[in-house]
């Protein structure tokens, strides 16, 4: 965000005035001094042109000798914002993965490419019991527990309590259904430590966190359920 200060010379209403800017300009509670001025003869001619506006960008104070103390006491400062950034309030999160061979005998790998985490996934520990390596419902699991404690710390912080701890446990169900495999559930187990709140207002308060967490939002067509305890 850039803000830019526009100086435009003071005009004559009435009894003229003319406007004197301490050096303490830009100080909390600095009220520019007023002195009169007899007005200018009649008989002068009025401006054929208005006076070019000029603009001295905020960065121009920071800089000696960029701004002079004449330029301020002959204008009046009309402050405003110019080219404001645009805040798209969007983030982007990168993951990368890759699979050698088929899919019953290949191998995978993911990488998290901010924090550099890397791991493994077989077809064994997807679709069958081996735990030898990670699953992508698994980094699913990981993705909402975080998400929704997140959402309700947030939910408990806004409602006026003090959320200590909140630990999430999430249950992904892979299941083979008509025309493929699909992850048909998510079930949600929650801890939460919150000081001055019963057991009435903290389930409500979770049930919420739940609906509006954005994973819950990106799982839309999924079972989603909730167990919260308080402890």
């Amino acid at each position: 965000m850039i803000f830019a200060l526009h100086f435009f010379p003071q005009r004559a209403r009435g009894k003229q005035t003319r406007t004197y800017l301490p050096d303490n300009l830009f100080n909390p509670g600095c009220k520019p001094a007023t002195t009169s001025k007899p007005p200018p003869p009649a008989n002068r001619p009025p401006p054929t042109n208005p006076p070019a506006d000029k603009t001295i960008k905020i960065n121009d104070f920071r800089t000696p000798g960029k701004v002079n103390k004449s330029q301020l006491s002959r204008f009046t400062i009309k402050a405003f914002i110019t080219n404001p950034i645009k805040h798209t309030n969007m983030s982007k999160h990168y993951a990368q993965a890759q699979w050698e061979g088929n899919l019953a005998k290949g191998k995978g790998q993911y990488k998290l490419e901010t924090s550099g985490y890397q791991a493994g996934v077989h077809f064994s520990s997807r679709f069958e019991d081996d735990k030898s390596a990670s699953s992508p419902e698994e980094l699913i699991g990981a993705a909402h527990a975080s998400c929704f404690s997140m959402a309700f710390a947030h939910a408990l912080d806004t409602s006026g309590f003090e959320p200590v701890k909140i630990e999430t446990r999430a249950e992904v169900t892979l299941a083979k259904q008509e025309g493929g495999f699909a992850i048909s559930e998510v079930l949600l187990k929650c801890k939460g430590e919150v000081k001055g709140i019963d057991k009435d207002k903290f389930l409500e308060i979770a049930g919420q966190a739940k609906e509006n967490c954005p994973v819950s939002k990106a799982l839309t067509g999924v079972n989603i359920k909730l167990e919260a305890e308080l402890v």
